[in-house]
Order: structure tokens, then sequence, then C-alpha cells
């Protein structure tokens, strides 16, 4: 489902989950290597000076300047993200596993406002399963095996189901 995503931003999947507190929490999963969009997921946001994104290691990703429309990225950043300063997303390019965590987007004026917080899990692609059909029979009866392949980095699984039935 690309709900919330364009171009070659990949959503492989979007829930929400309350986490403690009254603020929703974000699931997204994306592929290694792929890009992943977090929107500010609401069309009113509080009055604010500065809204920046942050990470779980305290991390300002980006910070954007109301007043003056300045958007500043933290160095380690610089090279993987795109900020759209008239939607305020982060986009985060070439994601790993290292990236995985919780990203939150937060307003501050008065006194600093979580907007929204995301759950990004960076996973290993999987191949698709293989489904072969194999048939064989009579007249009279047929035997129907069904076997599901599915290969991961480190091993083969193999499921087979027979099923057969006598026609009269």
């Amino acid at each position: 489902d690309d709900a919330g995503c364009d171009g070659g931003v990949k959503c492989c999947e979007l829930c929400v989950s309350l986490s403690s507190g009254f603020s929703a929490e974000i699931s997204v999963f994306v592929e290694t290597g792929d890009s992943v969009q977090l929107d500010i997921q609401t069309q009113e946001l509080p009055e604010f000076d500065l809204l920046y994104w942050s990470n779980d290691k305290s991390e300002s990703i980006v910070k954007y300047f109301y007043k003056t429309k300045v958007v500043r990225l933290h160095s380690s950043y610089k090279d993987r993200v795109d900020f759209n300063n008239k939607t305020f997303s982060l986009t985060l390019k070439n994601m790993q596993k290292t990236h995985s965590g919780l990203y939150t987007a937060i307003a501050s004026g008065e006194s600093d406002k979580d907007i929204v917080t995301y759950r990004v899990s960076v996973i290993d692609a999987v191949e698709a399963p293989v489904l072969t059909v194999n048939s064989s029979g009579s007249s009279d009866s047929c035997t129907f095996n069904f076997t599901c392949r599915v290969r991961n980095p480190s091993s083969v699984t193999i499921a087979t189901l027979s099923a057969g039935k006598k026609t009269e």
C-alpha cells in the first residue's frame, strides 16, 4: 500500500498503535536500501517558531525555522534526507538496519509539542514464495500436490500438501 507515499518512496506496511500517553505511534516497515517518507499527519499544526524531526538518539535530523524559512540538516544526515518545507514531511533515503528506531516531529513555540512519532523498522527484502501444483490421476480419481518453497539467506522452507478425491 503506497498511502501517503509518492515517487520512489516505498511504504511496505502502515499500522497505527497507541503508545504511552495520548500520542499515536505509526509503525512503518521499509526494505534495506529503500527510502521512507514520514508525514506530519495533521492539517492543523500548533503555532511554532521551530519545527524539527528528531530520532531516538536525541539527534535533531532537520530543523525548520518558521520566521526565516531556514532549513538546517544534522551533519550525519545531509546526504540521505529530503525535507519538504511546505508539508514538513521528512524522507529518509538508503535506509539500513541501524536506522531502525523512533522518529518524531516536534513543534516548538512556547513549549515543545510532539506532532507525530514513527517507529521505523528496516527489514531485508524477502523473495516471493514459489507455489507449484502437480496433478496426477485417472478418469475416476485425481491427486493434487501443492508445494510452497520459501528461501531466505539462511534456509529453504518447503511445505507440501497432497489432496486427492475419488469421483464416482
